[in-house]
Formats: structure tokens, C-alpha cells, sequence
């Protein structure tokens, strides 16, 4: 809640959505590099960073990130921390497995295979035009590494088979995607929704320019046998002039909800001389972010103004993380930097008791406050998680989405009427709102912060402002049950239709989450939380409850960091989810 004066101005902006968001606006840490020659480790380059809140459930050594590096003679190394920037270096791993490597974890084990990590790497002996170019291999633990074999490549759609232009060659794998629910049979006309996915080195050989880099795509049904797809490469260099002319080699791509973002090693003399950035709707056509590059040896950084490139990224939460190599100096000291994005917060514009000239809130109403979300031709609201939205950390009772009001904007109202998009209603208790808001004098007025995310996990946040009224002869707000509803909208206070238990939000947290749940018919019903063992860590509910909709607060202070699970019992419903404390 933030208070103003009586006759401020409140200014109301709408979302615009863009899809995948434009990671170029990174901070860099100040103290880089975090690991490697540079401050007296081993030779490092060529990050494949790992993530997992839960320490990679005992699979290998306990660390939530773990990195493996190229290092001398083609060898890989592994280094693990607690924070992303203090490392420790465990050395070597074992097995015949080299640089420029890629590491995947899933603690499921792939289905069951009973190894936790793939690898793709490249095997330097052959590289870059031999066809055994790029292996894989597979570990228990992340350090040591087996059934080392070379990557079967299809007959009429290779990787790449030495001939002139375009896939003459590889120096190696880029970034390899699990879909653990893709497709167990080919479907070629739908790569992206195979099992793995791999975004690969193309070397490329012509008349004019010699050799380029680009990246290829291939897919595949068990991360072993891969099809290429298309006739040329997915991301291209650039045109002459621009910085990245010859060389655009992926490093990482991560898929959101909403499409695909790449974070690639560029140049015009070699393939080190930044790094890029490119979004993507469907994984195959990709567009460059024209405000490139996000890091390059011209910056005037000592630690890299050599060398700039392979940058390994991960999301956690709000924040992109990455993790690069640099050269300073004179081609020594192979290093690994570190570097922070974070979303900011998308505006949405809200009305509180729309149709109304000035809000206003009665302390002692017990009726309902209607808000609305207003959907925009730029802005879908179906875009919205609806299970994270509060106001002033107070949860809806009921929304409905519907195309029943148009915002005024000469008066800065909304009134009842069609304008072919789509709105949010949101019903709030009233007198949730007043004990949210706190003490106030009689006729203060105050803005209102309406907060949740998107489904692609960025954060929305909306204002309005309302004066609070003490005097009962102000007391005509708000709405209850049986008043007029407008057209298409009809709200009822009773019940919610079915069960249904929702994800807690925010989710991962520290140190509190809120999880909600609706009861259509009076039932005993508990809530209770797990930890990874099965071990009953809370009871949060345990008792007769009658129909409404509700939501139980958390507090994992005293708790370790690690995944969670909370299910309700109400009745013969019964429903489970899981959620991660991340300290």
C-alpha cells in the first residue's frame, strides 16, 4: 500500500506483450571471474552448468549448482557450490570423455535408466569434420562417466557429412533439451516435440568466407540416434559489418512457456568475441535482439578483453543467471565469470470499483469490492496465472473473465460496455481489503497494489487509489451479492463449484507461501506438508470446514532448503503438490 494526498494523480499503464523478454540487460558481478586460472585454479572455459534447489537429491555430491568445464588436453573438470559464485573444484571426472561438453540432470533418471546425467561432448581426435565428432556418454553421479559412444546420425538427415557449404563439419554439441513427455516415435513433422532436442556447433565452408560457425538443429527419440532438421542451419551469422558476421554459435537455449530464448558466442575473426542473444516462438525461426550484444571484448573488462564467449544460463525464479568464459591478457588465464539478469515487473492496468468516479471504501463494509484487470489488443489477460493474484496480499474469492467493461481514459474510469477484448473480474471481502490496508485517517486516500505473475513466470503488478471513509453518511460502496451485475456477469457468494487445490504462490519461497483451496461442500479436511522422504514435516489443517474458498499461510523459517509437498484430504478428494523452499 503506498498513501498519497487527497488530490494526487494516479497514472494507469498497460502491458505490452513481447513473448519471450530480451535478456540483454545484465549486471555483471564485480568481482569476475568466480573460478579458473585467473585466480590460481585450473584452466577453465566452456561451462555446462547445472541447477537444483534440492541439492540433486543424492546424486553425486550436494551442491545446488554443479559446473563441468573444459580444461587442459580436452579433459573436463567439475566444480560445485551453494551460491553460483563460490566454487569448489572437485577435479577431473573419470571416464574417456571430453570439452565441450553438455550436461543434463534429471532425477527421475530418464525414465528410469538408472543414470542421472547425459553428456554430449566432442571428441578433439576427430574434430570438426570426422563423423564421430560428438559423443555421449551417461553417469550415476556426475563425475564418473560410462557407456561413452558416438552419436548415431541419420542416413538422409546428418548432423553434418564434410561436404562443401553448409554442414561440412561440427566442433561439438551446444545445448541438449529434455522433454521427458516428447515423443517415444518419430515425428518429423513436429521436431521440437521429441524426447531430446539438440542445438549443435555447424562448421560451414565457403568460397568467400572460408569457414564459418552457425548452429544447427537435431532431434531425437533417446538422445543417441538424431535427425537434422532443415536444409540450413536455425541461427545464421550476421550480415557483413555486425559483430557477430562469421561466427553465431548457441551456447544455451531454455524454453519458457511462451517460446525459446538463446544465448550464443559471436564474432566477425572468431567465435570468442561476445556473446548474443536471440528469442525464438517455435524453437526453429529465431530473431536477434537488436540491441546485441549482451557482453563483448570491447567492453574494457581486463579479465576478458580477450576473450568473451560460451555463456551457460539457467533460469531461477525472476532471474536469468549466467555463467561465461573469459581470456585477459594474452590469450592466459581461462576463466569463468558470472553475470545476473532479472525481470522486471510488467504493468497492467486495474480499476478498482469500476464505473465509479472516486473509490471509495467504507472501514466497516462487509459487502464486496469488485477489480478489474483490463485486457488490452496488445495484452491477453488469459496470459495471467489467476492462482497468483492478491491485492494488497489479499486473495479473490472468485474471478470470471469476461468482456463486459472498456476503459474512459479521458476520465481514467472504466465503464460497462464491450471493446472486443477481454477483462478479469476479481471479487475481494471488503473487510479483508481494510485489515490489509491498516490504520488510516477518515478520508485518506491510499493506492492499492494488485501483484501476481504471468504464466511465463514474470511478475505483473497494477495500482489504484481509494479514500478510505469513516463517516457512515459516506458509507455507499462496494457491491453485495444481489446487486446488478453487469451484462454477461453473474456472481454468486455461495460456493465454489468443485474441489480444487491450487499451487502455492510464490513458488520457490523464502520463507512463507500462501495455498489456497476451495471446498464445495462441508468436509473434514487437513492439509498436510511432506518432506522428500515422505515424512509429515506440518499439519496446517485438520478440521470440519464448510463451503468456501480458502487459503493457509506457511512459514518454513526453521526449515532446510529443499523440495516440498503439501496435499489435502477433504472428504474422498484427495490432491498432492509440490513446491521448493529456496533459501
Amino acid at each position: 500500500m503506498r498513501r498519497k494526498s487527497m488530490f494526487a494523480i494516479v497514472f494507469v499503464l498497460f502491458i505490452i506483450s513481447t513473448g519471450i523478454i530480451g535478456q540483454t540487460n545484465w549486471s555483471e558481478y564485480n568481482i569476475n571471474p568466480v573460478f579458473g586460472q585467473q585466480l590460481g585454479g585450473p584452466k577453465a572455459y566452456y561451462p555446462s552448468i547445472c541447477y537444483d534447489p534440492g541439492n540433486f537429491s543424492n546424486h553425486g555430491n550436494m551442491a545446488k549448482y554443479k559446473m563441468w568445464y573444459g580444461t587442459n588436453d580436452g579433459a573436463v573438470g567439475m566444480a560445485i557450490s551453494d551460491d553460483g559464485i563460490n566454487w569448489i573444484d572437485q577435479g577431473l571426472v573419470h571416464g574417456n570423455v571430453h570439452y565441450h561438453c553438455k550436461i543434463i540432470y534429471d532425477c527421475d533418471g530418464f525414465g528410469n535408466s538408472g543414470y542421472y546425467y547425459r553428456m554430449w561432448y566432442t571428441d578433439p581426435s576427430v574434430w570438426p569434420y570426422g563423423s564421430g565428432t560428438i559423443k555421449y556418454a551417461e553417469s550415476i553421479d556426475g563425475t564418473y562417466w560410462v557407456n561413452e559412444q558416438s552419436i548415431i546420425q541419420d542416413e538422409s538427415n546428418p548432423l553434418f557429412d564434410g561436404n562443401y557449404w553448409w554442414w561440412y563439419g561440427s566442433y561439438g554439441p551446444a545445448m541438449v533439451l529434455h522433454n521427458p513427455d516428447g515423443y517415444k516415435d518419430w515425428n518429423d513433422s513436429d521436431p521440437m516435440g521429441h524426447r531430446y532436442i539438440m542445438y549443435y556447433n555447424v562448421a560451414s565452408m565457403n568460397l568467400i568466407d572460408g569457414e564459418i560457425e552457425t548452429t544447427g538443429l537435431a532431434y531425437s527419440t533417446d538422445g543417441k540416434y538424431w535427425k537434422r532438421y532443415g536444409e540450413q542451419p536455425v541461427l545464421l551469422s550476421g550480415a557483413d559489418g555486425t559483430w557477430d558476421a562469421l561466427y553465431a554459435y548457441a551456447w544455451t537455449v531454455i524454453k519458457e512457456n511462451n517460446g525459446y530464448g538463446m544465448w550464443y558466442s559471436g564474432g566477425v575473426s572468431a567465435s570468442h568475441e561476445g556473446i548474443g542473444y536471440a528469442t525464438s516462438s517455435d524453437g526453429i525461426n529465431w530473431s536477434k535482439d537488436p540491441d546485441n550484444p549482451v557482453f563483448h571484448v570491447d567492453n574494457s573488462v581486463e579479465w576478458r578483453n580477450i576473450r568473451t564467449y560460451t555463456p551457460s544460463v539457467i533460469k531461477e525464479g525472476n532471474n536469468y543467471k549466467m555463467w561465461f568464459a573469459g581470456v585477459g591478457g594474452e590469450e592466459s588465464g581461462y576463466s569463468i565469470g558470472y553475470a545476473q539478469s532479472e525481470l522486471q515487473k510488467q504493468k497492467v492496468c486495474i480499476d478498482i470499483l469500476p464505473g465509479v468516479d472516486q473509490n471509495r471504501i467504507h472501514e466497516n463494509k462487509k459487502g464486496l469490492i469488485r477489480v478489474i484487470i483490463f485486457g488490452s489488443p496488445n495484452f491477453s489477460v488469459n496470459e495471467i496465472d489467476l492462482a497468483t493474484v492478491t491485492l494488497e496480499g489479499v486473495v479473490p474469492v472468485s474471478y470470471k473473465i469476461r468482456d463486459v467493461y472498456k476503459f474512459d481514459p479521458d476520465r481514467n474510469i472504466s465503464r460497462i460496455g464491450h471493446d472486443g477484448c477481454a477483462d478479469v473480474i476479481l471479487i475481494f471481502k471488503c473487510v479483508e481489503l481494510i485489515s490489509a490496508i491498516g490504520p488510516v485517517s477518515n478520508g485518506e486516500e491510499v493506492v492499492l497494489v494488485l501483484q501476481g505473475t504471468l504464466q511465463n513466470g514474470i511478475e505483473i503488478e497494477g495500482t489504484d487509489s481509494v479514500v478510505i471513509i469513516k463517516d457512515k453518511k459516506k458509507s455507499k460502496i462496494g457491491f453485495s451479492a444481489g446487486e446488478t451485475n453487469p451484462p454477461g456477469f453473474q456472481f454468486s457468494e455461495t460456493v465454489p463449484n468443485k474441489f480444487t487445490l491450487f499451487s502455492n504462490y510464490p513458488n520457490p519461497f523464502n520463507p512463507t507461501t500462501t495455498i489456497r483451496y476451495d471446498i464445495p461442500k462441508a468436509s473434514q479436511v487437513t492439509l498436510t506438508i511432506y518432506n522428500m522422504n515422505g515424512q509429515v514435516v506440518e499439519r496446517l489443517v485438520n478440521k470440519k470446514q464448510e463451503p468456501g474458498f480458502y487459503s493457509v499461510n506457511w512459514d518454513a523459517r526453521n526449515l532446510s532448503t529443499g523440495v516440498y509437498f503439501y496435499q489435502i484430504q477433504a472428504g474422498d478428494f484427495q490432491q498432492v503438490k509440490k513446491m521448493i523452499l529456496l533459501k
